[in-house]
């Protein structure tokens, strides 16, 4: 199957109110200045249990706060829905989620953004290398592997391990989608690459690790299908995020699932406000609640293994997470180079197409 960078968002809804995450088939609020009530744009791979987090957590704070609700609508990676919004003078969203820091720093550089309002947003609150003047950092995210300790008692320890079909063989499971799977960054560390000489890729090594191993890998179109994978016994290893494989292990107590805490690839999504946003002072007050809200945040880390907001005072780990701290605390886990990926998307799609159905 060849694959296509596609940056069209989906038309499905979410209203959220003071309770809960609910889905709407039919449009959101209208917005206006004198209302709270805003669109929010999600893009990437939001997946019902993380709407569900943010229902409870972050978005239920804001309610709280304002009376508003947020409508939710979903979308690829990418900003060229955003810039054809912005051109033509009809912007949807308040709110934008960008998958990466590079989008919104591609976002700023072709005027899309407008200047969050520093007089309500605290932004003296986060670390200064995740705010700027148009938004800040936020759902810190790790790629890792992710196992099943009941097939792998010798347990792997690094994320290079998912190309160790000797000490680990059988089925493994990662997206059909390479963009920031992990996949290029496990094949480059198995091969002896250190995390500092990741980046740029040298492809010719990757795709020798990637054809070694071929016939061992079950591709999934979304991190749910790679979820069920791992689960019903497809695979006995994946490479996922941090944050799914922990929703993922708290559903399934019964199972043995675990995720390598020695190492892995870290990167965080973004939060700006829109160029000509429907409702900018709402927005505004958005970014001010989930930056104060700290219980909201601190139930967003316990069930996500992940900051969403970096704090300069951070939330501590607390004891249950005692067996996914070094997904949080470990200098092991090396930063992506988001921009790199995105500067160079057309080479890595289509080297990666022809080889997938190679």
């Amino acid at each position: 199957m060849v694959f296509r960078f596609s940056r069209k968002f989906a038309a499905v809804t979410a209203l959220v109110g003071a309770a809960a995450l609910m889905t709407s088939c039919s449009g959101g609020p209208s917005e206006g200045s004198a209302s709270a009530d805003f669109v929010y744009a999600a893009s990437g791979g939001y997946t019902e249990e993380y709407e569900q987090q943010l229902g409870k957590t972050l978005f239920a704070g804001y309610t709280s706060d304002t009376g508003g609700e947020i409508t939710v609508t979903k979308g690829d990676c990418g900003i060229n829905t955003l810039a054809q919004e912005v051109a033509a003078g009809n912007v949807t969203a308040s709110i934008y989620v960008f998958c990466s820091t590079a989008e919104k720093q591609q976002a700023i550089e072709q005027g899309l953004l407008q200047k969050i309002d520093r007089d309500v947003v605290p932004t003296d609150l986060v670390q200064d290398d995740h705010v700027d003047d148009y938004g800040i950092d936020f759902a810190s995210w790790t790629m890792g592997l992710a196992y099943d300790g009941a097939v792998y008692p010798n347990h792997p320890t690094s994320i290079g391990d998912f190309f160790d079909t000797e000490k680990f063989p059988g089925k493994r499971c990662v997206s059909n989608f390479p963009m920031y799977s992990g996949l290029f960054e496990a094949a480059l560390v198995h091969d002896g690459v250190a995390p500092k000489d990741i980046y740029p890729f040298d492809f010719d090594r990757v795709y020798a690790q990637l054809d070694r191993i071929k016939s061992d890998i079950l591709f999934f179109s979304n991190t749910a299908e790679g979820g069920q994978n791992l689960l019903t016994g497809q695979c006995g290893m994946m490479l996922n995020g941090a944050g799914d494989t922990k929703i993922m292990a708290d559903q399934n107590p019964e199972r043995d699932i675990r995720f390598v805490q020695e190492d892995g690839v870290g990167a965080y999504a973004a939060i700006g406000i829109p160029k000509g946003a429907p409702n900018p002072e709402a927005a505004n007050k958005y970014l001010k609640s989930i930056i104060e809200n700290r219980k909201g945040l601190a139930e967003m880390l316990v069930s996500k293994a992940g900051y969403a907001v970096m704090l300069k005072d951070q939330l501590p780990v607390p004891d249950e997470l005692s067996d996914w701290a070094g997904v949080l605390t470990s200098d092991d886990f090396f930063p992506m180079d988001e921009r790199w990926y995105l500067d160079n998307i057309g080479t890595i799609l289509e080297r990666w197409n022809v080889w997938i159905v190679s």
